[in-house]
């Protein structure tokens, strides 16, 4: 289920959202029939054979979990105002769902993520809006040697053309020890369209030669239609 809490006055806005909801169901299978094992090794046939018995026993071969998230939102708005912070704080796998397809359970750890950010507004057509995410997932067990961790630090521009409901934006982003990711799009309302690219910056630079991956995204928010430009397209 899903909880917003809104706040709002003629001057500024404050939102706060509230989130707890089941994701689709984990859906995982697999064929045994597909794999060779040990047991199947032939000497006379030179190899395996996957004719010849197994020797395991399967208690399952598919299995369905639910994925519990949840998450935290604030932003503030203030038309008068340079500084509109805003921040989130949410949390993957709450239940952590056995994803074993036998007696001994594997759990998806917990994953943390951290974001925030705030928007500089400059006047009524150019807007910088700098931002930190971090992540961390808390990966404890046998099955996990290190706790794996992303920090990611950007900064984006956008200008507003006059008398419009267009924006476009440029910026970069980097994410520690691993690549500089540039950023160029387009805004329409709240709707956004954006190309990036990333410069690889890690240990892998010396195969890659810095090479990254292109990635084109498309973000629909609701069915507003903005006008003019209100405290409601900062958000």
């Amino acid at each position: 289920f899903f909880l917003v809490f809104f706040f709002n006055d003629t001057a500024t806005t404050e939102i706060y959202t509230l989130s707890l909801h089941d994701a689709l169901p984990i859906y995982k299978s697999y064929d045994p029939s597909k794999h060779t094992f040990d047991e199947q090794y032939s000497v006379q046939a030179g190899g395996f054979d996957p004719n010849l018995d197994n020797g395991e026993v399967f208690d399952k071969t598919s299995i369905l979990r639910f994925d519990v998230n949840g998450g935290i939102y604030y932003k503030y708005v203030d038309m008068d105002r340079t500084f509109n912070p805003y921040g989130g704080f949410s949390v993957r796998h709450i239940n952590k769902p056995n994803e074993s397809f036998t007696s001994n359970k594997t759990r998806l750890p917990m994953h943390f993520i951290a974001h925030g950010g705030t928007d500089i507004i400059i006047n009524e057509k150019i807007k910088v809006v700098p931002s930190v995410l971090y992540m961390i997932n808390n990966s404890k067990g046998k099955k996990y040697n290190n706790k794996a961790t992303e920090l990611n630090m950007g900064l984006l521009g956008y200008y507003h053309f006059e008398e419009s409901d267009y924006e476009v934006f440029l910026g970069g982003a980097y994410r520690l020890e691993d690549a500089i990711i540039i950023h160029v799009g387009l805004k329409h309302n709240s709707n956004i369209y954006r190309i990036s690219y990333d410069i690889n910056t890690s240990y892998l630079y010396n195969f890659s030669g810095g090479r990254g991956a292109l990635e084109f995204s498309v973000i629909y928010t609701g069915f507003r239609k903005e006008r003019v430009r209100t405290k409601e397209s900062y958000l």
